[in-house]
């Protein structure tokens, strides 16, 4: 039943990665913290998914030193293959651009549920979730800090880089 836990986790992943280029297509009404600092480093050079990858693996690399045990196999597929559908999503430009603000919060919505379904079916697989929250998990544990502090730390950081380097942020932020 492995194959079919990761064929599960692939499907979860795909969903994802289409969410959350719905959403970056309506950035302007603003991005999570994280992916709003992802999209301001990609207008300064690379890609999104290549400036995902990056700051994936730094937290992949933080978790590890913290743990001192590698990442489950889930979580290093998650910055690789969601970063790499993002990225294709993008290129092929087959999501529907709109002038009407309300179609936008619609779609800005949609993704949101999209990506919330995606990473239901991914983590139900128990083969790992992203590199992101392993790593909240792993600094709340490691610092004895409540999980919620931890990852609103976390958060308010991609916040303060995502307002240096120019990343969407707004009300959907």
């Amino acid at each position: 039943m492995l194959l079919k836990r990761f064929l599960f986790l692939f499907l979860g992943f795909t969903i994802i990665s289409f969410g959350a280029s719905l959403s970056i297509n309506v950035q302007y009404i603003g991005l999570e913290p994280w992916s709003a600092a992802v999209v301001g480093f990609s207008n300064l050079s690379l890609t999104y998914g290549v400036w995902n990858i990056l700051i994936q693996s730094i937290f992949l690399i933080l978790t590890y030193l913290m743990e001192k045990r590698l990442p489950r196999i889930g979580t290093i597929i998650n910055s690789f293959y969601v970063s790499f559908l993002i990225d294709l999503f993008i290129y092929l430009d087959f999501i529907p651009n709109s002038d009407n603000h309300v179609m936008n919060l619609m779609i800005f919505l949609l993704s949101i549920v999209i990506c919330g379904i995606g990473a239901s079916m991914a983590i139900s697989t128990d083969l790992g979730g992203g590199a992101k929250t392993q790593f909240y998990v792993t600094a709340s544990s490691y610092f004895s800090l409540n999980i919620m502090f931890s990852k609103n730390i976390m958060e308010c950081i991609g916040l303060s880089l995502a307002i240096i380097v120019g990343g969407p942020i707004f009300i959907g932020s």
